[in-house]
């Protein structure tokens, strides 16, 4: 069983993330870090 894959695009002031159909989008900061680590499960590639 593979684990689900996310894909995160890092520019000067916003992280985006894409996961499972869905899009996201931070501040590039370490708030905008640990809300992606809030959203991602463990096993995360």
């Amino acid at each position: 069983m593979e684990a689900p894959v996310a894909g995160i695009d890092v520019s000067k002031d916003k992280l985006i993330m894409y996961f499972q159909g869905k899009y996201y989008e931070f501040t590039n900061d370490r708030q905008g870090y640990e809300e992606i680590i809030k959203i991602l499960p463990k096993g995360v590639q």
